[in-house]
């Protein structure tokens, strides 16, 4: 597990420059002035622009390889202000701009002790299939059973929705339905191996590694024995199991108009009788099955045993505090998107670097798929010690920048990098040329 899992968000008035505001990508209806292109391309001031970028890129580079002791090179994508040091993928960027979204809604603290062990809990869970009836276990897993109680008295599941729901277990919770939300807190876990997940209708607490306990919860559907040992058992249905395996299929890649939801949950509080010791049935022995998959990098554990609860958000853990300061967003930067987004993705790239051919696309989507949330800032990062046309495509973007099309340029270089990047310098140059005066970059 490396450390740093995302990168770090801070004040987004921080990444706006005092100095100007950065070029906006206009689209122009026709194609290219090849003449113009030509001349650009070879215009001095560009050259210069292009070789400034280069080496503020390359100290910063630096600066962050010192900084988190691991290489930095391209693509590197830098969300409010610091580096994304994980997988990049649609899925992955889509759940983090979302958890930005919604970052700290009615953020809960630990709560005191409300539960008394020597009483019966149960929770009456009504969906939008109807009722799911819940024990808890507040004798096996009390810290558990008194954040959820604690959790449901305060209104935090209300209008949840089941953001997971698949054929062995539905999952909820999270009130960003992301995966990744919380209630501003983590506490301990409380697993007893005498307690399994061995039966449909055990309920056991969602973490993201060992005492990251919040709110998200699951209900297994069937047998996951997979699951003993890593999370806390603190409850088993009662009733409502025909209504659990009832609500719909769902992935949190969906829209959430087609999830069912929680509509209230009511604790129900009993004299417990003397034979109550919240055992759960034993049951048949069941196949290995697949385990849910974590969307994130194990944060790490929580491992104070003399407080149960701390304060957790894992918004903190995605995106702890920059260690090196990242440039302001200046005149000088290519941007799509709106100038008032709450979330930024700068990106330093090179257009002869495949692994930025690679990303391009998948930043992109992301850019596209929030057009209201996401403003991408281009900045050139050519490793010309690596890709010997790196420069010289820099200055064609920028020159395509100079009639409304940097990013247009952009995407062509890198969407045809396989067929020019092996070409020498002189054809590279006959090729593009070629491609312009034709008409192809729109």
């Amino acid at each position: 597990m490396r450390k740093i899992l995302f990168p770090v968000l801070i004040v987004f008035a921080l990444l706006l420059s005092a100095c100007g505001t950065a070029k906006t990508a206009t689209t122009a209806a026709a194609g290219l002035d090849a003449a113009k292109f030509a001349t650009d391309w070879n215009d001095p001031a560009i050259a210069q622009k292009v070789s400034a970028d280069q080496a503020a890129s390359d100290k910063l580079g630096k600066e962050l390889s010192q900084a988190y002791q691991t290489g930095f090179g391209t693509p590197t994508l830098i969300i409010n202000g610091s580096p994304y040091m994980e997988q990049r993928s649609v899925e992955l960027l889509s759940l983090v701009v979302n958890l930005i979204k919604n970052k700290n809604p009615a953020v809960q603290q630990c709560p005191a002790t409300i539960i008394d062990t020597t009483k019966d809990y149960s929770a009456t869970i009504t969906t939008t299939k109807g009722d799911i009836v819940i024990d808890l276990l507040e004798k096996v897993a009390p810290v558990s059973v008194n954040s959820f109680v604690s959790l449901a008295q305060n209104g935090w599941f209300k209008d949840n929705a089941f953001f997971v729901v698949r054929d062995q277990f539905a999952m909820t919770g999270d009130k960003t339905n992301t995966g990744l939300g919380g209630p501003g807190y983590a506490f301990k876990d409380e697993i007893d191996p005498a307690y399994t997940f061995d039966k449909e209708g055990v309920v056991g607490m969602y973490n993201f590694g060992p005492g990251t306990n919040g709110s998200q919860f699951f209900i297994l559907k069937a047998p996951l024995t997979a699951l003993s040992g890593r999370y806390t058992i603190f409850g088993v249905v009662t009733q409502g199991m025909e209504v659990l395996k009832n609500l719909t299929l769902h992935e949190t890649t969906q829209d959430l108009n087609s999830a069912d939801k929680i509509l209230t949950m009511t604790i129900v509080t009993a004299t417990a009788p003397s034979t109550n010791s919240n055992t759960v049935p034993s049951g048949p022995t069941p196949t290995p099955a697949t385990v849910p998959s974590n969307p994130t990098p194990t944060p790490a554990p929580y491992t104070d045993s003399q407080t149960p609860c701390k304060p957790f958000n894992i918004l903190d853990e995605i995106l702890p505090p920059s260690k090196v300061k990242i440039p302001d967003v200046t005149s000088a930067d290519w941007v799509k998107g709106p100038a008032d987004a709450p979330i930024n993705f700068i990106l330093y790239t090179d257009l002869q670097c495949p692994f930025c051919a690679e990303a391009d696309p998948i930043i992109n989507a992301v850019v596209k798929a929030f057009p209201n949330d996401v403003r991408l800032v281009f900045r050139h990062w050519p490793l010309a010690s690596l890709h010997d046309k790196a420069l010289q495509a820099a200055r064609a973007a920028e020159a395509a920048g100079k009639q409304g099309k940097f990013f247009e340029m952009a995407e062509f270089l890198f969407t045809n990098q396989a067929e020019w990047s092996a070409k020498s310098a002189a054809d590279f140059t006959t090729w593009l040329n070629g491609k312009i005066a034709s008409g192809t970059i729109k």
